[in-house]
């Protein structure tokens, strides 16, 4: 599986987890999306929806994921 289609179907995992309620593990899964492909993860739009999401339940570690992501989810 290519770096590109492993990070996009690490994507859809964090964001089932964010749906089933796994919110660290979501976190965590953005996470490492984020740390493996920074440049890939900053022009797509699902990382900011998960962290929206994120942000929403825990601001925890949300400022962290949004420069990450290149989203700023936490004013």
């Amino acid at each position: 599986m290519s770096k590109v289609a492993r990070n996009r179907y690490k994507l859809d995992v964090a964001l089932a987890q964010c749906s089933a309620g796994l919110y660290d593990k979501a976190a965590d899964t953005l996470v490492e999306v984020g740390t493996d492909a920074p440049q890939w993860v900053k022009h797509q739009a699902l990382p900011g929806a998960i962290g929206k999401r994120l942000a929403a339940v825990s601001t925890a570690r949300v400022r962290i994921i949004g420069e990450l992501i290149g989203v700023p989810l936490v004013a």
